[in-house]
């Protein structure tokens, strides 16, 4: 099962808030994931960082 992007959104900004090392977040960032096909959900998600 893929996450959605909105979600793996919120797991690399906590890995850069918290100083993981760069490889690790490297990891991260290369997780596939899925779009949302709930726009709103994927907008309020993406907006508690605005």
């Amino acid at each position: 099962m893929q996450p959605f992007s909105w979600y793996l959104n919120h797991v690399v900004i906590g890995a850069k808030e918290t100083n993981l090392p760069t490889q690790y977040l490297a990891v991260i960032e290369s997780i596939e994931c899925i779009e949302d096909l709930n726009k709103h959900r994927d907008s309020e998600q993406r907006a508690i960082y605005n």
